[in-house]
């Protein structure tokens, strides 16, 4: 016979376990498999269970460098960090909530009494423990973490509204260096506009309301525009967004690869209509984001829209922002080597930062390094920095790269920056950034008037290549011209002799400009102190290059008869009975002298006081000593100064 009661209390029991049983698994659904604590879902199931009235505070961690470490050691090595990274945290964080979200992302809802500046101290107290936590010092040493703070938010505006938060301000943490943490309300303003910025783009695109500006980039010794960089600005209603607003984030959101093929197309558009030839000379720096390089057909998208407007690869310089862990070095070693092959000159900006490196960059077919402002900001503060500047720009040099740094704000910078190898440079000493209008104005007041090259090659005749200028012999007889086994052609003989005999003077109006560059390709016979090769005389003192002075290397000396102790010598490498091409500058706007042999920087003085009036230009001697005896096969002037690589270059050109 059927008992009803057991039958009832039988079926209570099958439901109780039925229901124990969903209870577990919803439990189980809502903890993360491998630290133990709350996943995504527990954590909007927990905040759905949360009071209206409550005050929601939170943080997000992310672990830098975590892919490293799954890279280097393996993922079974990454899930014993990240049950480590959980443990130190909740020993650190007491009473508030924490939850894995996924992957290295750690929530953590402090308790809803603590206050902004007890959330900042519970932060950087996590920072500072990464030792605490269980796994070996190897891998702790590469790990730091980056951590956002949101407080006093109401859980009306919901999870799916305060988390973006939480991730802009843990990215901002990373931004500025990663191993630090950043207070959503120090930056909300910056995530409302980029909330604007990211609604807005397309249509911005659209109605052309990005402009391209561009800074000029000048050759610091010379203060004459080489180059210039093109720049954009996002003209929004009354309000114009800077290029380093925004840029980040279209590099996050992808539309950066939209942007950067409009500004180029704009870019040769520019090109293709301007008929002024001497603006069409100067190239324009295209920057271009690791997100584009990465893109296999890239090098080739470019070179189509160039091909389009019909524009030559001397138009430009196409320049990598940065090198950062998100792109393979490979990958843009193929790029540049594409664009290379096609005649672009290429460019790197912002060394320094990211990922970029000497060991990185030397394996990359690059033209010109960018030197950022973070990193000459205290060049003339202190002496540590002064030092960093001057070994990152050495390095680079002995890569046979030229150096363009930005920023440059005060004169005495660019004096430094000249005597540590530094030819090119930007910043607001010479312009802010420009319409193309205001632009090809500024170009025009920039470009060397002449760009003035002299030659006299002294095979069979004392004139220069022209005709135009003409030089004589003072002594007896004629000029000798003997023929010389190494330049394989005739060369001029200088015979030596008493003060101001057996010389040549050429036209003293060569010298008729402040600043200036002189070539000289020469080899002595007798090596004489203080014998000049080259002397000009001017109404305030004189120039003289002397292949043999009394320390017995040769000198480059401006003497300022307006002064007493106005000797200005800068000193070279020893001479000897061999050919050697030494090239003698000065620059009238920075003050500066210097002296090259042999392609090589060899010394320089500064504030030296400008000669002018030149009276008379004498090659082999002076009014002061003995003439020179030896040969001299070349002598150029220009009337600017030379920059590294046309240096390097006059010193390649040996055998003319």
């Amino acid at each position: 016979m059927i008992n009803e009661d057991e039958i009832e209390r039988s079926y209570k029991n099958e439901v109780a376990a039925v229901e124990k049983s969903k209870e577990s698994d919803n439990l189980s659904a809502q903890m993360d498999y491998l630290t133990g604590f709350l996943n995504r879902r527990g954590l909007y199931e927990y905040f759905d269970t949360l009071g209206e009235d409550v005050n929601i505070n939170f943080m997000f961690l992310d672990i830098d460098n975590f892919k490293g470490v799954n890279d280097t050691y393996g993922h079974a090595m990454g899930d014993k960090l990240l049950v480590g990274v959980s443990r130190m945290i909740k020993k650190k964080i007491g009473d508030s909530l924490l939850a894995r979200i996924g992957g290295d992302e750690f929530v953590i809802m402090p308790v809803p009494e603590m206050s902004e500046q007890e959330a900042a101290e519970m932060a950087q107290n996590i920072i500072n423990s990464v030792n605490d936590i269980e796994i070996s010092f190897e891998i702790k040493s590469i790990i730091s973490f980056s951590i956002g703070i949101v407080m006093d938010q109401k859980k009306s505006m919901g999870l799916d509204t305060i988390m973006p938060k939480c991730d802009a301000a843990m990215y901002e943490a990373k931004r500025r260096g990663k191993n630090g943490y950043v207070l959503y309300s120090t930056i909300e303003n910056i995530f409302e506009m980029k909330q604007t910025i990211d609604r807005d783009k397309t249509r911005a695109l659209q109605n052309g309301e990005f402009e391209v500006k561009f800074i000029p980039v000048m050759n610091i010794s010379s203060f004459s525009i080489v180059c210039s960089q093109a720049y954009v600005v996002w003209n929004r209603k009354d309000t114009v967004y800077r290029e380093e607003l925004f840029k980040e984030f279209f590099e996050e959101n992808g539309f950066i690869i939209e942007l950067e093929n409009y500004v180029f197309e704009q870019l040769c558009h520019l090109i293709s209509q301007e008929k002024e030839l001497k603006i069409r000379k100067i190239p324009i720096i295209f920057t271009t984001s690791s997100i584009n390089i990465n893109r296999i057909n890239y090098a080739d998208e470019l070179l189509k829209i160039a091909d389009k407007y019909g524009i030559s690869s001397e138009n430009f310089v196409i320049q990598l922002e940065r090198i950062n862990e998100r792109i393979d070095i490979r990958r843009i070693q193929s790029f540049f080597r594409r664009l290379k092959a096609a005649g672009f000159a290429t460019a790197i900006h912002d060394f320094g930062s990211g990922g970029s490196s000497i060991m990185i960059i030397k394996d990359i077919p690059l033209d010109y390094v960018g030197i950022g402002k973070n990193i000459t900001d205290n060049l003339l503060r202190e002496r540590k920095d002064s030092l960093f500047v001057k070994n990152i720009l050495s390095l680079i040099n002995d890569l046979n790269l030229e150096t363009v740094v930005d920023g440059i704000d005060d004169s005495t910078e660019v004096k430094y920056l000249i005597s540590y190898g530094c030819t090119f440079g930007s910043g607001r000493l010479f312009s802010d950034e420009l319409s193309y209008q205001e632009y090809r104005e500024f170009a025009e007041r920039n470009i060397p008037d002449s760009l003035k090259s002299i030659r006299f090659r002294f095979a069979d005749t004392l004139s220069d290549e022209t005709g135009r200028y003409q030089g004589r012999f003072l002594g007896e007889g004629s000029p000798q011209f003997v023929y010389d086994e190494y330049m394989k052609r005739n060369v001029l003989y200088l015979p030596g002799g008493k003060m101001m005999t057996n010389v040549i003077e050429l036209p003293a109006e060569l010298m008729d400009n402040t600043s200036y560059s002189i070539v000289i390709k020469y080899k002595m016979n007798e090596l004489t102190d203080w014998s000049s090769l080259l002397y000009i005389m001017y109404d305030n003192g004189f120039m003289s290059f002397m292949p043999y002075a009394w320390t017995g290397i040769s000198m480059y000396r401006i003497k300022d008869d307006m002064e007493e102790d106005g000797w200005n010598d800068a000193l070279g490498t020893m001479s000897n009975m061999e050919w050697h091409t030494a090239v003698l500058t000065y620059s009238h706007k920075n003050e500066m002298s210097r002296l090259y042999m042999d392609g090589k920087d060899s010394g320089f003085r500064d504030k030296v006081l400008t000669l002018v009036s030149p009276r008379r230009l004498i090659i082999g001697g002076d009014v002061y000593a003995h003439s020179c005896e030896g040969y001299i096969a070349e002598l150029r002037f220009y009337d600017y100064v030379l920059n590294k690589k046309d240096i390097e270059a006059c010193f390649g050109e040996q055998r003319v």
